[in-house]
């Protein structure tokens, strides 16, 4: 993560969680799972805010969450004003139409639509329920 200033996709200093570089996934769905339960009672990968992609040739899987964009482009591409970034991304259930165009302008993959809604991490309101059930701390909370 940058220190300061913005990457190519307005990823700057903001709160969000992180994937740590120096440690490895060991595949065992517990932040993907966890993540679904916390959101929508219900333990299912494609409920979760979180994706997990497999490295085949490594055999090594990569989470994959919100980067929580300084200036978020699913949030300017949303026809609805239904994602707002009000110190992490936030979504209005009610506006939103499940569209896609939010995970269409996402370059993390990081949103996606689930029951007709979008789903994007919002940091668990503050304190990422991921974080907490990882039991190898691959993932962290950084500013």
């Amino acid at each position: 993560m940058r220190e300061s200033g913005n990457d190519e996709n307005g990823v700057g200093n903001m709160t969000r969680v992180q994937v740590s570089t120096e440690k490895s996934c060991v595949g065992c769905y517990l932040c993907v799972l966890w993540c679904s339960a916390h959101h929508e009672q219900v333990s299912s990968r494609a409920a979760s805010r979180i994706t997990l992609t497999w490295n085949h040739q490594q055999l090594l899987p990569t989470p994959f969450l919100c980067q929580q964009c300084d200036n978020p482009p699913c949030v300017a591409a949303c026809p609805n004003d239904a994602l707002h970034k009000k110190g992490y991304i936030q979504m209005d259930a009610d506006a939103c139409s499940g569209c896609g165009a939010c995970e269409a302008a996402c370059p993390y993959n990081a949103i996606h639509v689930y029951k007709g809604k979008a789903v994007v991490c919002d940091l668990c309101e503050g304190s990422p329920i991921c974080v907490k059930v990882c039991p190898v701390d691959m993932l962290e909370v950084v500013q």
